[in-house]
C-alpha cells in the first residue's frame, strides 16, 4: 500500500514548468541595436540608406541657401544666365526670358519706406538724358502740384508725402540727345542717332492703414500712407507690354 501511495502521488504531482515569456517584436528590435552598439562595426559612413537620406538633406539645404543668398544680395546683379539655363529644365515650364541688357528701358517703384516713387533709366545710349515725368489724379481726386517735372539726368526721386490719398497716373518719358547740344533749344536733330524715346506708365494708389497690433502698449499706432500699383503698362520702342 506504502508503495501504490507513493506513486500515486509521483502521478498526481504536477510538473513545474519554468516561466517563459514571449519575446515581442520591439524586443527583438532593442537587442538588435544593443548588439550593434556593443560590437564593433566594421561599416564605414555612410553605409546604411539613412545615412545617404541624411547627406542628400543637407545637400539640398546647402544648395537652397545658396541659390537664396545669391538672388536675395544681388550677387548675380542683372544677369539672367540662371533665368535662361531654368528656362531649358522642368524647373521652369513657361517660355524663355527675354534678354533686356542691350534694350534701354525705365524701371520704377515705389519705396514706402521714403514715400516717394523711385524712377531710373537702364541701358541707355551715350549722351545727355532728359526725364520727363507727369502725374495726374483719377476718379475725381486732386492732382498734386508740382505735377510735372524735366531733369537733364536719367535718375529721380518723386517724393509723395503730402499726397493725398486716391489714385494717380505717372506718366515717364526719356529722351537721349547728343552731347553739347543747346538743352534750351534742343529739336529733333540733336537726338542720338538710332534711338526713341522710351516711356513708361504707372498707375497706382495711396492708401493709408492702421496698424493691426496698435492695441499693444509698446507697438506704435501711427497710421501708415502706403502706395501700391496696382497696374503697370511700359511702352518700349512702340512694344505695349501689359
Amino acid at each position: 500500500m506504502g508503495s501504490e501511495d507513493i506513486v500515486s502521488d509521483i502521478e498526481t504531482t504536477p510538473v513545474e514548468v519554468g516561466d517563459s515569456k514571449p519575446i515581442d517584436k520591439v524586443s527583438k528590435e532593442l537587442a538588435a541595436i544593443r548588439k550593434r552598439r556593443n560590437t564593433d562595426s566594421k561599416n564605414r559612413f555612410p553605409s546604411a540608406i539613412e545615412d545617404w537620406t541624411l547627406l542628400a538633406g543637407l545637400g539640398y539645404g546647402a544648395l537652397y541657401a545658396l541659390l537664396l543668398f545669391g538672388m536675395s544680395s544681388g550677387v548675380f546683379g542683372e544677369s539672367t544666365a540662371l533665368d535662361h539655363w531654368a528656362s531649358d529644365t522642368v524647373l521652369d515650364a513657361g517660355d524663355q526670358c527675354e534678354e533686356v541688357l542691350d534694350t534701354p528701358w525705365i524701371h520704377a517703384y515705389p519705396d514706402n519706406d521714403v514715400e516717394a516713387v523711385k524712377i531710373s533709366g537702364r541701358n541707355l545710349a551715350e549722351g545727355i538724358p532728359v526725364l520727363n515725368w507727369t502725374v495726374t489724379a483719377s476718379d475725381g481726386g486732386e492732382t498734386p502740384t508740382p505735377s510735372q517735372g524735366e531733369i537733364n539726368k536719367k535718375s529721380v526721386k518723386i517724393e509723395y508725402d503730402d499726397w493725398k490719398t486716391g489714385t494717380y497716373e505717372l506718366v515717364i518719358t526719356i529722351d537721349m540727345y547728343v552731347m553739347g547740344s543747346d538743352m534750351d533749344f534742343k529739336n529733333e536733330s540733336d537726338r542720338v542717332n538710332g534711338t526713341e524715346r522710351i516711356d513708361k506708365t504707372l498707375e497706382f494708389e495711396i492708401s493709408t492703414s492702421k496698424n493691426a497690433l496698435s492695441f499693444l502698449p509698446f507697438v506704435d499706432s501711427e497710421v501708415k500712407r502706403k502706395q501700391q500699383s496696382w497696374k503697370m503698362v511700359l511702352a518700349l520702342a512702340g512694344l505695349l507690354l501689359i
